[in-house]
């Protein structure tokens, strides 16, 4: 496996900048700023109304007709799953 930059890149090219003497050394700053990220998790429910429109989209592509879609559905029931969620409780089966 090759490695992305040559190992000894960064020491020659120190060297080459005279960058990196034991004087740049005293004194070290460091940027520890922490930026949130809008990522979201796969969870059941996006998996499955992903999934959900995954196969309508071939249905429709393969010239199937669907006598009832469940587009509706999967988002009411995936709405109402982070409702709950969100409020903490869980209602019974």
């Amino acid at each position: 496996m090759a490695l992305p930059v040559d190992r000894y890149a960064i020491t020659r090219w120190r060297k080459r900048t005279g960058a990196g003497g034991p004087r740049h050394f005293e004194r070290v700053t460091i940027d520890t700023t922490v930026q949130p990220k809008a990522v979201t998790r796969p969870t059941d429910s996006k998996l499955l109304h992903r999934g959900v429109a995954v196969l309508r989209r071939l249905a429709r592509w393969h010239g199937i007709v669907l006598r009832q879609s469940c587009a509706r559905i999967s988002t009411h029931a995936r709405l109402e799953l982070a409702r709950l969620i969100h409020r903490g409780c869980h209602r019974e089966a």
